[in-house]
């Protein structure tokens, strides 16, 4: 559940920093305290559905869109995930992957 959260509450962070929004922002926009935004972004407390769809909305994101957290996960478990993906594609697809790495690490 602790790693949940605290993925949950990079992404609402990410995202709120994406738009160029602040905690306070958030707040003057809803019903939520800027401190518990706060500790939502910290993974520090739950958060109920209600209250993740006042986030959503604000960030202008749908819920389930909100709630995707995956790319939020620690470097190195992204990395495996990442490596395994590459190693498992076929040649094609393999090329393409390289280009594009490439492109965008230029």
């Amino acid at each position: 559940m602790e790693e949940t959260r605290l993925l949950l509450g990079r992404r609402i962070k990410s995202l709120r920093k994406k738009i160029g929004i602040s905690q306070e922002d958030i707040a003057e926009k809803t019903a939520i305290s800027s401190k518990y935004i706060s500790e939502i972004e910290r993974g520090h407390t739950n958060l109920s559905i209600d209250i993740a769809e006042e986030i959503s909305e604000v960030l202008g994101v749908d819920l389930p869109a909100l709630l995707d957290c995956k790319h939020e996960q620690h470097r190195d478990i992204l990395t495996q995930q990442l490596y395994s993906s590459i190693l498992n594609a076929p040649d094609k697809e393999f090329q393409i992957i390289f280009k594009i790495v490439n492109y965008i690490l230029k």
